[in-house]
C-alpha cells in the first residue's frame, strides 16, 4: 500500500512540476486572462491547487489549525518553488509514515467531522490535481495555446525510460 502512496504522490509531483514548467514559458497573461469557468482564470486555480494541497498535507499530519496565505499576483517560478517546498514535504511524509491505511480526522470546511485514511486522501489530492491541471489544459486550449500530457500514463512511460 505504501509503495502504491508514494508512486501516486510522484505522479502529483511529476504532473504539476511539468504544467509549472510549461506555464512559465507561456507570456505571464495568460494566467490572468478571463475564462468562463469554475474559476475566473488560471492564476485562481493555481491558487487553489496548492492552498487545496498544503490544506490536505496539513490534515494528514494532524493539524486542524490551517493559515492558508494568498498567493494572487505570483510569478510562475514562485509557485514553481512553493510546489517544490510543498512536494519536498509531501514525499517526506508519505515516506516517513509507518501505516497509510491510519485514519486521519478532521474539520472540514462547514465545520463537519469526518476521517479518512492517509491512503484515500493521498487518492484525493491526486485525484484532485488532475482535474484542476485538466482545467487549465482546457483553458490553454480556449486561449490558443497547446498544453502538456500529464496523464498518468505519460508519467509511468517516461519513468520507465529513466529505469
Amino acid at each position: 500500500m505504501k509503495q502504491i502512496a508514494m508512486k501516486l504522490v510522484q505522479y502529483h509531483c511529476w504532473a504539476t512540476e511539468k504544467l509549472l514548467n510549461y506555464l512559465q514559458r507561456l507570456p505571464h497573461s495568460v494566467l490572468t486572462l478571463p475564462i468562463n469557468s469554475v474559476f475566473p482564470n488560471i492564476e485562481s486555480v493555481l491558487v487553489h491547487m496548492l492552498a487545496v494541497d498544503e490544506l490536505w498535507l496539513e490534515r494528514m499530519k494532524g493539524n486542524e489549525h490551517i493559515e492558508v496565505e494568498g498567493k494572487y499576483g505570483w510569478p510562475v517560478k514562485q509557485f514553481i518553488l512553493a510546489y517544490v517546498r510543498f512536494f519536498e514535504d509531501l514525499r517526506n511524509f508519505v515516506s516517513d509514515v509507518e501505516d497509510v491505511s491510519a485514519v486521519v480526522s478532521y474539520t472540514n470546511d462547514k465545520g463537519e467531522r469526518r476521517s479518512n485514511t492517509i491512503l484515500e486522501i493521498i487518492y484525493h489530492i491526486v485525484n484532485d490535481g488532475t482535474y484542476y491541471r485538466g482545467n487549465i489544459s482546457a483553458v490553454l486550449h480556449q486561449a490558443g495555446y497547446n498544453s502538456i500530457a500529464t496523464d498518468y500514463i505519460h508519467f509511468l512511460k517516461e519513468n520507465e525510460a529513466k529505469s
